[in-house]
């Protein structure tokens, strides 16, 4: 055994012996002595709570139980949060109630240049909430850190089921495209707030449906860079997007000053959608640690949307910078897109080039064993150049490393680039003083793919693409 598979074995001992010695009885929480007194009806909530690996090592090694067990001050707080993101939402809510508390896991941690085993690493509290807005169910989920931050992570209202016998024949046949788009939103680099709202000003002047987001970020610690930006990077936009659900999944924890310290940051992807949710699962993609180019790890997450045409399945992906890893996890993700019901819109960062072996497999160009793939991709088949979506600090964007790709039960109705414009910001005023880019802040590093779609089954023929913003 590898001397840091041994330290996760100590460790996770101690959590479980913290856990037998803190608890009355397993899986109920302690209440601190300086929690308020709960009600009645906060109690029996409680009571209901499903504490399932809740306490574990994040209490033990920052000596925080406390926070974690005070579950009369937890339940309060969790509800003043619903309450305050739901007011700056413009949102009245009621029957607030805690369903869900459990040990959240990653499937992979970084320590400097060494990564924590394959197993996954517990670090905090995830919550699940649940709301009422007008008679309509929704939830809400939290990360709580070791140290007692509460942090939205999603935010989304589960659709109505059809009544038995009930035909949903009419909403299949609703003219409206759906509209979507994908963005490497560039995490907390510089220049963060206005990027953040230029970002979500292009989403809402493009009337978006559904966004496919990477490069979300949620850290306990202030980013330099990002002019001392923290906490839920998605909650952030989604504030700003009140219109919008809001569904985080992240991939990788960091450990930037040391484990000890506490200070953490991690990133995934995220889904923004006006439609309500019918399902939604994730995919962590496996790794090869011997090879440096596979060491972060990546997930996709999946979103089962009812749009007005009907169910539509979503996916928000970001792969590795390796090859060997993208082909293997290629594969990986065809097998679990199985699951969900068609049809697909799988977007993301793909690392990778056209002429990759990944993308002619989902193009349905080529095979990779004995699986294989019939997508089409919003680009597919025009000049390379078209579709160049990275690096928009350079003069010129020169490569396509973002993909949409989309089931044959759905036709491209028009595809646009956009991001190239510069966000409004001081430095980039007397940056176009000076006539010189060096300073430009720029929405992201990317640029977003916007596209359209309709069911095959309502449309008569494509529209001409639109040209690049």
């Amino acid at each position: 055994m590898s001397p840091l598979a041994l330290l996760h074995v100590l460790l996770l001992l101690c959590s479980l012996l913290l856990f037998s010695s803190s608890t009355g009885t397993a899986g109920s929480p302690a209440a601190a002595p300086t929690a308020p007194s709960p009600s009645p009806t906060q109690q029996s909530q409680w009571r209901a709570v499903d504490w399932t690996n809740a306490i574990g090592l994040a209490g033990f090694i920052h000596k925080s139980t406390r926070c974690l067990l005070a579950a009369d001050a937890l339940y309060l707080e969790i509800v003043e949060e619903i309450k305050l993101f739901c007011k700056n939402a413009q949102l009245t809510v009621s029957a607030i109630s805690v369903s869900e508390v459990r040990y959240r896991g990653y499937a992979g941690a970084r320590f400097g240049q060494h990564v924590f085993g394959q197993s996954p690493f517990p670090w905090g509290l995830f919550v699940n909430a649940s709301f009422s807005i007008e008679n309509e169910q929704h939830q809400f989920h939290f990360y709580r850190d070791p140290v007692g931050h509460l942090y939205p992570i999603a935010k989304y209202q589960w659709a109505t089921p059809i009544a038995s016998g009930e035909s949903d024949s009419a909403s299949h046949h609703n003219s409206d495209p759906i509209n979507f788009m994908t963005y490497n939103i560039y995490h907390y680099n510089e220049g963060y707030s206005q990027r953040m709202e230029h970002i979500a000003a292009q989403i809402r002047s493009l009337n978006a449906d559904v966004v496919a987001l990477q490069e979300v970020r949620l850290s306990s610690f202030q980013h330099p860079g990002g002019g001392g930006a923290h906490g839920s990077q998605i909650a952030d936009l989604a504030t700003m997007l009140p219109e919008f659900h809001f569904l985080y999944q992240h991939a990788m924890i960091e450990f930037p000053r040391g484990f000890m310290s506490g200070v953490h940051t991690e990133e995934g992807v995220a889904i923004l959608t006006k439609y309500p949710v019918i399902a939604t699962d994730h995919l962590h993609l496996s790794r090869n640690f011997t090879d440096r180019e596979d060491a972060h790890s990546r997930v996709c997450l999946g979103v089962t949307v009812l749009a007005e045409q009907g169910p539509v399945s979503v996916f928000s992906l970001h792969f590795p910078l390796s090859q060997w890893a993208r082909t293997r996890n290629v594969v990986e993700l065809r097998k679990w897109l199985k699951s969900f019901p068609e049809p697909h819109l799988l977007a993301g960062d793909f690392n990778m080039e056209p002429h990759a072996l990944p993308i002619l497999f989902l193009n349905g160009k080529r095979s990779i064993g004995f699986e294989e793939a019939n997508y089409s991709e919003v680009y597919e088949g025009v000049s390379l150049e078209e579709g160049w979506s990275y690096n928009t600090h350079h003069a010129e964007t020169r490569k396509r490393i973002d993909f949409v790709f989309y089931s044959p039960s759905l036709s491209l109705l028009s595809r646009q680039m956009v991001g190239r414009e510069l966000a409004a910001s001081p430095e980039n005023v007397a940056a176009a003083a000076e006539e010189s880019p060096k300073s430009r802040i720029h929405p992201s590093d990317h640029r977003a793919l916007f596209c359209s779609f309709a069911p095959v089954s309502v449309t008569t023929a494509p529209l001409l693409p639109k040209s690049e913003l």
